[in-house]
C-alpha cells in the first residue's frame, strides 16, 4: 500500500496522465483528497485507481448505449429510402437499388 499523497500535478507526473482528465475526474467528484494539507487536496495512488475504475467504467456504459443506438438504427429504416438491416427488400427497392 502506498502512503504517499500527491497533488493534481504530482499526481499526473507519477501516473503519466494528463492533468486535465485529472482535474475532470475530480470535478465530477470520482476523484476524492485522501489529505487536506493547508487547505490543499493530496491524493493517493489508490484513489485514483478508483477513480480510473469509475471512468471506465462509465467510459464502457456511454460505448455500449451508443452501440445500441447505432444497431437500432440500423434495424429501422434509413431516412434515404433504403432497407435496414433484416427489413425485407422489395422491387421497388430493388429498382432504386440498381439505378444508383
Amino acid at each position: 500500500m502506498d502512503f504517499k499523497r500527491y497533488n493534481i500535478a504530482q499526481l499526473a507526473r507519477v501516473t503519466n496522465t494528463d492533468r486535465n482528465i485529472i482535474v475532470k475526474w475530480r470535478n465530477k467528484g470520482w476523484l476524492q483528497p485522501t489529505q487536506l494539507v493547508s487547505a490543499y487536496p493530496k491524493y493517493s495512488i489508490d484513489a485514483f485507481l478508483k477513480a480510473e475504475q469509475i471512468a471506465n467504467e462509465e467510459y464502457m456504459e456511454e460505448h455500449n448505449t451508443m452501440i445500441r443506438r447505432c444497431v437500432r438504427k440500423s434495424i429501422t429504416k434509413n431516412n434515404d429510402g433504403y432497407p435496414g438491416v433484416g427489413e425485407k427488400i422489395t422491387p421497388e427497392m430493388w429498382d432504386r437499388i440498381l439505378k444508383n
